[in-house]
């Protein structure tokens, strides 16, 4: 009996040991605050699964420093660093774009931050007493590029007893944003027409307040000034028949003569022909994959819009033979000795004129056109937008995006675009340099951002560093060195400085 009870004590002892052995193996240890939790790959697809549009930053932290049990169950650093989650928006239109508000014509579409703006002209177009006069530069604004919201008026018409030179018209309205300032240019005349010329107005903030830059004289008289700053950040002032020059935006100066780029063809009958009460308009230039393009309208046989290349601002400018934009109509090429070619382009019976364009960033990150057009007999203008694409033997032309073809526009169907809005920017290629012309002993201020300079010609704001203060004390031309940031890239910059 002693035998069989202690058999007994001892597997029972046993079977209490492996019980012991057997919870302890299944039941985790407490956690410390050292702790970290491996993820397999099975792990982090499911979580991933549940984020499907959020971007997966490349310095993202590894989920945990220990060795990962094999490679096929576990994701490697490298892997988890470059990750990209892909997202799919679709952005939809139709022209013509509806206006909420006064029809504008010379759309001029701006995209800054998160939102788009627009200027353009407002409607009275001629001169006018001062109880019906337009109340000066609109500012609009949109989230998505179809509805669009009234700011402000952001250059006011002051009043006929002011007696100012800029009371009537303000035409041809721009945003300008530039090394962390926002610029507007308008055309604006006395109000019994004389002095039409350029009104320049700054700001530190998109929608405002502007101060007028030239409150007692125009810069230049003429129509439509465009500004466009260069590869290497000199900035120059483009205006209407064509002509262009260098400009100092601090002191709104021209820091060179004017010269004309292109020319209507004379003794010919191109489109952009010259004929007597026929001419060049409304340039908006950029550059973009080493090459600089100018778009510009003329009215010989309606309203079109074309387009010119050059190797550099101040090279020769080629105007590519046929517009790439545009509407035609019969009246128009009777007044001014054109034949009339009924099927030029692909919606001609519904858009009779379209042009004064400017090029802007749309949804997804490429270049887009927007212009006025008029439709049918009707009298006021509308605002037409279009996805444009780089073609290498004809410059760019209009897209149509539901055939994924060029085509003659405007567009008229439905069409829309699919886009991944954390992966839609321009690769960056550099920071554009700063200049500056001051008088000795005048306080030289560098600027608190610089451009950004993408691909595809569209810049974006950056902070900069600068690394000594300007010496204004004698006369000469130096430069200062600095450094920007831009999504975790440093880019070198230099200040030219001229003391006059």
């Amino acid at each position: 009996m002693r035998n069989q009870k202690t058999v007994g004590i001892f597997f029972g002892l046993i079977t209490m040991l492996i019980l012991g052995m057997l919870l302890s193996a299944c039941t985790p240890p407490a956690p410390s605050d050292s702790d970290t939790t491996e993820l397999t790959t099975t792990d982090a697809e499911t979580e991933q699964d549940t984020t499907t549009d959020t971007y997966i930053p490349e310095d993202t932290e590894p989920e945990s420093e220990s060795e990962p049990e094999s490679e096929s169950e576990s994701t490697t650093e490298a892997e988890s660093e470059s990750e990209y989650v892909a997202v799919e928006e679709t952005f939809s239109w139709r022209n013509p774009i509806r206006y909420p508000f006064e029809p504008l014509r010379d759309p001029f579409i701006l995209k800054y931050g998160d939102a788009w703006y627009m200027t353009g002209t407002l409607p009275p177009y001629g001169l006018e007493t001062e109880a019906n006069r337009t109340k000066g530069v609109p500012l609009y604004k949109s989230t998505n590029m179809t509805d669009w919201t009234f700011v402000d008026y952001i250059v006011k018409t002051p009043a006929e007893a002011e007696g100012k030179w800029y009371s009537e018209r303000f035409w041809a309205a721009e945003l300008f944003a530039h090394n962390g300032k926002f610029y507007v240019t308008v055309n604006c005349c006395a109000v019994d027409g004389s002095n039409h010329g350029f009104l320049f107005a700054v700001a530190d903030d998109i929608e405002g307040p502007y101060t007028i830059m030239n409150p007692d004289a125009p810069l230049a008289f003429g129509n439509d000034a465009h500004l466009f700053v260069d590869t290497d950040g000199q900035t120059y002032v483009f205006a209407s028949n064509i002509m262009y020059a260098k400009i100092d935006l601090d002191s709104l100066t021209l820091l060179s003569d004017w010269k004309t780029p292109v020319e209507p063809i004379p003794d010919s009958d191109a489109w952009n022909a010259l004929r007597p009460g026929v001419g060049f308009e409304g340039p908006y230039v950029l550059v973009a994959n080493g090459t600089y393009y100018m778009f510009y309208s003329t009215w010989g046989r309606g309203y079109e819009i074309g387009l010119a290349k050059a190797d550099s601002v101040n090279g020769d400018w080629l105007m590519y033979p046929n517009p790439m934009y545009g509407g035609m109509n019969q009246g128009s090429c009777d007044r001014y000795g054109y034949t009339y070619e009924p099927d030029y382009y692909e919606n001609q019976l519904t858009y009779r004129e379209c042009g004064h364009n400017s090029v802007f960033e749309g949804p997804d990150g490429n270049l887009w056109i927007s212009a006025h057009a008029f439709i049918g007999s009707a009298t006021s203008p509308n605002l037409i937008i279009d996805r444009l694409v780089f073609d290498e033997e004809r410059g760019i032309l209009c897209l149509d995006t539901a055939a994924n073809k060029t085509v003659n526009g405007p567009t008229r169907k439905p069409l829309s675009v699919t886009y991944d809005p954390n992966n839609n920017e321009a690769a960056a290629l550099n920071a554009l340099d700063v200049w500056k012309y001051v008088d000795a002993g005048e306080n030289c201020d560098l600027p608190d951002q610089v451009d950004i300079l993408l691909e595809n010609g569209f810049r974006r704001p950056a902070t900069v560093s600068w690394d000594a203060t300007p010496n204004t004390a004698e006369a000469g031309s130096f430069t200062v060195s600095g450094t920007a940031t831009y999504r975790g890239v440093t880019y070198p910059v230099t200040a030219h400085i001229t003391v006059s």
